[in-house]
């Protein structure tokens, strides 16, 4: 099961668009089912973000960094080769907008990898 949090979600515990907190979710027994969180990370897709989150009470292997494609490829690659480095376990990336990324979606995939790696 994967889920699209709102980051403050995730960083603060604020409900977000489903009205409800994602920590008090993840402690249910529906809850522990859940394999990804698919962050939606479009205002600051950050290791300072993501480390908001993992002191939050989130795992690192769960959460999935989301962008979108106007947000600048070259900052966020940067950010996620800082998360790795940090967090070797990070879930993952995403891109909310695959077909119009930049500076094609094909370049974003590869872009994405180099930096996971």
């Amino acid at each position: 099961i994967s889920m699209a949090p709102i980051q403050s979600s995730i960083q603060f515990d604020v409900p977000g668009m489903g009205g409800f907190k994602y920590k008090d979710l993840m402690i249910s027994n529906e809850g522990k089912l859940i394999n990804y969180l698919n962050v939606q990370s479009y205002i600051d897709f950050s290791l300072v973000a993501f480390e908001q989150m993992i002191n939050n009470g989130y795992v690192p292997n769960i959460i999935n960094m989301g962008m979108i494609s106007s947000q600048n490829i070259n900052k966020c690659c940067e950010e996620i080769k800082k998360i790795k480095k940090k967090y070797p376990n990070v879930g993952g990336v995403y891109n909310w907008e695959y077909f119009d990324a930049k500076p094609s979606s094909k370049e974003w995939c590869m872009y994405m990898k180099q930096s996971l790696l």
